[in-house]
């Protein structure tokens, strides 16, 4: 045999392996091709005004190594509310990220709400601004699996009153201006996200003078929104059934955008909807702050 033939067989040697490494990969993918569990094209036009999102393979058990997205568009004048009915994965390891999504001068941008996992997340909801819309993106590992989760949505006209987080995006100027809030009949444990923006020299200084006990806001620096680096926690100290006088704050960003959170703690939210309120109460809001631009070099 000559060295050309002894090339040419461990060539095909070679091959060989790769062709039998190959076949259980191939096998698999097909396998989830033909039992559903793959994911699908999922994007819900505008046209879409209600509908259902679930992982691959539900109520059977999901695949491995998924990496799924859904995305509810945003349709103008018009909010989506979200639901979360059913949800059971591995915990930490399989995880669905819920983002807002929104349009400002033709570019879409998105903020993360929440990042589910496990199978004690209730029942959560979720309701965007108007002209708002929704991207999903599930997640899994290639260890365990379970029954992964169910999801309903559906387009509105305006949700009632208060019941609905405001416009996503301010501009900070010089003169302060007050960041609106959710009504106290609004009753998305999720809350709502704000962005403000200043230009590039300049910071943002964030004022709460009043916060009720059954909310929190979360500030963030933009830069660290996505790693969940919070810049400060405001709640209110005292409870319903206390008299603890809230301390106004004031909170400085060291850069030019700042991302505030409002949520419902969930220790209050039981008693939310168990409390009858009166109508006045329900036209409260359930926080006052206001924000103003400031020059960047204070902080320097």
């Amino acid at each position: 045999m000559s060295v050309g033939d002894g090339k040419i067989h461990i060539s095909l040697i070679i091959t060989l392996v790769f062709c039998l490494q190959s076949i259980p990969i191939f096998a698999q993918q097909q396998e989830q091709q033909q039992s559903g569990c793959h994911c699908p094209q999922s994007t819900f036009g505008v046209t879409v005004f209600r509908g259902e999102i679930k992982s691959p393979g539900y109520p059977n058990l999901y695949c491995a190594s998924l990496q799924c997205v859904y995305e509810i568009l945003p349709a103008n004048e018009r909010s989506i509310v979200l639901l979360i009915e059913s949800f059971e994965t591995e915990a930490t390891y399989d995880f669905l990220d819920i983002f807002e999504t929104f349009r400002i001068s033709d570019v879409t941008h998105e903020v993360k709400l929440k990042r589910l996992s496990g199978n004690d997340v209730g029942t959560p909801s979720f309701v965007s601004p108007i002209s708002g819309g929704f991207r999903l993106k599930f997640s899994s590992d290639a260890t365990e699996h379970f029954r992964g989760f169910l999801a309903r949505f559906n387009r509105v006209r305006s949700p009632d009153g208060g019941q609905k987080c405001p416009t996503v995006f301010y501009e900070a100027t010089m003169q302060p201006q007050e960041l609106p809030s959710p009504l106290k009949n609004f009753h998305f444990e999720t809350g709502c996200v704000f962005m403000i923006n200043s230009t590039e020299r300049y910071a943002i200084s964030f004022r709460v003078d009043k916060i009720d006990s059954a909310a929190e806001l979360t500030l963030y620096e933009a830069e660290e929104y996505a790693n969940d680096k919070a810049l400060k926690r405001i709640v209110n100290p005292g409870g319903p059934s206390t008299s603890v006088p809230f301390i106004p704050q004031q909170i400085s960003s060291r850069t030019n955008s700042l991302v505030v959170v409002f949520r419902l703690i969930a220790s209050h939210y039981q008693r939310i909807h168990t409390t009858p309120r009166s109508t006045t109460s329900q036209n409260e809001d359930y926080f006052k702050a206001s924000f103003s631009r400031i020059d960047s070099r204070e902080h320097l």
